[in-house]
């Protein structure tokens, strides 16, 4: 007799979940609460979907509060690695995919997401998936050896559901944790979600308005020692940041937030710190760009190689406005350099879920 499966939420999981099943033979109902599928996979890499690494640092691109995730992921790529994925796309979706070198990540060729939506989602059909969209499961029961998925006008019993309902970042378009609290209530442990690659919030240098402002960075966090962990020192592997009307954006700052985040709904004492390194440029370099006895302002030197207003605001916070290079003390210069250079950015909150690219927890 054919086994039944019903997959819950038609994203890139449960359409790639639903293919799966569906080529080891199952009979397969994908159950999409939305009016259409892969929503997220429409607005993944600013609509053109970046679909994978080109290689991974199972240490360093993955986040997980204990060993066990980090043991989890190796498993998983154990047995679907980098090799296996590239060749799911391109050999089985009929996908072409190009590397993007900046980010190290392949997209599709045509730069377009709703081919990459549109392939996924016909690769289902052609294998016999029942996809019906419009139909939100609120609870799921056990009745002998069959689950029943219930919902408004809905009742469908299968041997096995996989559920892949998403986490809660990007509420409008379905993901908002209903999935957790339906398999909480039957027994799985839910690790508090928490909102990650989201926006902070906090003042700009000098408490100067920078709203708009974009440039390059480097950008690391130093999480504090505790009487359970040592201190560590994690840099960003992107260099773009962003001043928004709030606080802070860009690829650099998304990559770290999550730390930021979980100090700040734990109520930590010692937070992690956020230093940047404005425009990426090296203290040997500084120490160049500010040597000699010009009458030219520091400031007029410092916005030659960063963003006017910013270049102001972090010499109005050394108190170096008005000052000339001619005139630059030692201890100020050594001061400016090491805003420069070394800034440690000041958070007070973030973004929610409803910037959050993603969900930690779950």
């Amino acid at each position: 007799m054919q086994k039944r499966v019903t997959v819950l939420g038609g994203g890139a999981a449960g359409l790639v979940a639903s293919i799966f099943a569906a080529k080891k033979g199952c009979k397969v109902t994908l159950l999409e609460r939305m009016n259409e599928v892969g929503k997220k996979i429409l607005m993944s890499g600013g609509t053109r979907c970046n679909i994978m690494p080109v290689n991974i640092d199972i240490e360093g691109d993955y986040f997980s509060s204990g060993q066990h995730g980090i043991r989890f992921t190796k498993h998983i790529l154990q047995s679907w690695n980098i090799e296996k994925c590239y060749e799911f796309f391109t050999k089985e979706v009929g996908l072409e995919l190009e590397i993007e070198h900046e980010t190290n990540k392949y997209f599709p060729k045509s730069n377009s997401a709703k081919e990459v939506r549109d392939k996924l989602l016909k690769h289902c059909i052609d294998l016999g998936v029942d996809v019906r969209c419009n139909s939100f499961v609120t609870d799921l029961e056990k009745s002998g050896d069959l689950w029943i998925c219930k919902g408004k006008g809905l009742n469908v019993a299968s041997s096995s559901v996989i559920v892949s309902t998403g986490g809660l970042s990007f509420p409008l378009i379905g993901t908002d944790g209903s999935g957790h609290k339906m398999v909480q209530k039957i027994g799985h442990e839910i690790i508090k979600p928490f909102p990650a690659l989201v926006p902070l919030k906090g003042p700009h240098p000098s408490d100067t308005r920078l709203p708009g402002i974009s440039l390059p960075v480097s950008l690391k966090c130093i999480i504090p020692e505790t009487s359970k962990t040592t201190k560590k020192v994690i840099s960003s592997n992107r260099s773009g940041f962003l001043f928004t009307h709030h606080g802070f954006s860009g690829p650099s700052l998304l990559d770290l937030s999550h730390y930021a985040v979980l100090a700040i709904e734990n109520n930590d004492v010692h937070k992690p710190e956020l230093i940047v390194n404005w425009g990426d440029i090296s203290v040997d370099e500084w120490r160049e760009y500010l040597l000699g006895n010009s009458k030219e302002l520091v400031v007029t030197r410092v916005k030659q190689y960063l963003p006017e207003k910013l270049a102001v605001a972090l010499c109005t916070e050394c108190g170096l406005l008005d000052v000339q290079i001619s005139n630059l003390p030692n201890a100020k210069k050594a001061l400016l350099i090491s805003v420069l250079t070394s800034y440690s950015l000041k958070y007070t909150g973030h973004d929610g879920f409803k910037k959050a690219e993603v969900t930690g927890g779950g």
